[in-house]
């Protein structure tokens, strides 16, 4: 049995605590359930590892240890802060991405992202595997006919959510009688046709709730690998979604996308949609929603995790 480390969740590194959500990265939660499958086995105790991932940095404990008893370092790259106001926070990753044996981006924009933020980085190996969503707990439960829309993220006050875009696509609803069920920590003032739902601790919650909607619309902008698309794809809900980041690569052909700003560049505040580029996409989406659904075919998660192993295996 190959014995791994995660040393993510250290004191070297802090979460932002606007983001919410667990602290725990998921791919990094399942890695450690499903190791055995692989032959692998997550153990507590780095000095006993035979390989080392972290999804955050490598602390200066394990740099050490790994560099005197010649241990992999494996980073797990999620997206680049781009906004200038905390840009600053992409130097400790980084730093940890070149000091890898190998680092996983989790989208092909996720390594665009990056090789043209930070040109001068050369990194020792690299490779994509794209983000997804567990699909034995998200999973497509009934067929709605009728569309019935939602939307989630895990705190709405993050601007990168787009709010206000947001408050666009809810106009456009109700001018067809339509409502919007939002998922997530939302304490900003909202129109009649927005239900709140408030935020899922547990996934199975999360889950069933999803599956009474038929229907997702995500306006988040340069996001590298929003795994809430990923939850709603694997549920059977077609996906409205701003063109920006990774997740035009995460819905394929499962959805209808709105026009956005493709630029990747450091910048001060968020690209704002334009309502008529979001009405002509909603439109579209309209006429195309029953052969959407009929078509979406969820990407195995398990190969996911198995593509994660097979990397590890190359460095021992």
């Amino acid at each position: 049995m190959i014995k791994f480390f995660d040393c993510s969740l250290n004191n070297e590194y802090s979460h932002r605590s606007i983001s919410l959500g667990p602290k725990e990265n998921d791919i990094m939660k399942d890695l450690k359930e499903f190791s055995q499958t692989h032959n692998f086995s997550s153990i507590d105790n780095y000095k006993y590892a035979d390989i080392i991932i972290t999804n955050t940095i490598f602390t200066k404990e394990i740099l050490k240890h790994s560099l005197k008893n010649n241990i992999p370092l494996i980073k797990r790259m999620d997206g680049i802060f781009w906004k200038n106001s905390i840009k600053e926070r992409n130097e400790l990753l980084n730093n940890s991405a070149v000091i890898a044996d190998q680092v996983i981006f989790i989208s092909k924009f996720s390594q665009k992202s990056f090789h043209t933020l930070y040109p001068k980085l050369k990194l020792k190996n690299e490779t994509v595997i794209l983000n997804n969503a567990n699909n034995r707990i998200f999973y497509k439960k009934q067929v709605l006919n009728d569309i019935i829309w939602c939307s989630s993220c895990t705190n709405w006050e993050r601007t990168e959510k787009r709010f206000n875009d947001i408050l666009k696509f809810a106009d456009i609803l109700e001018k067809d009688n339509k409502e919007l069920y939002l998922i997530g920590n939302c304490q900003l003032e909202t129109p009649k046709n927005i239900i709140k739902l408030g935020y899922f601790n547990d996934y199975e919650e999360l889950s069933n709730t999803m599956s009474n909607y038929s229907a997702f619309v995500n306006l988040s902008y340069r996001d590298a690998g929003s795994k809430v698309c990923s939850q709603a794809l694997n549920s059977g809900l077609p996906v409205l979604y701003a063109n920006s980041g990774g997740v035009p690569e995460l819905i394929d052909d499962y959805g209808i996308s709105i026009k956005d700003n493709q630029e990747i560049s450091f910048n001060d505040e968020e690209y704002e949609l334009n309502y008529n580029d979001i009405l002509e996409s909603y439109n579209k989406f309209k006429n195309d929603f029953s052969y959407l659904q009929s078509i979406i075919k969820p990407r195995n998660y398990n190969t996911l995790i198995k593509d994660y192993f097979d990397t590890f295996k190359k460095f021992l």
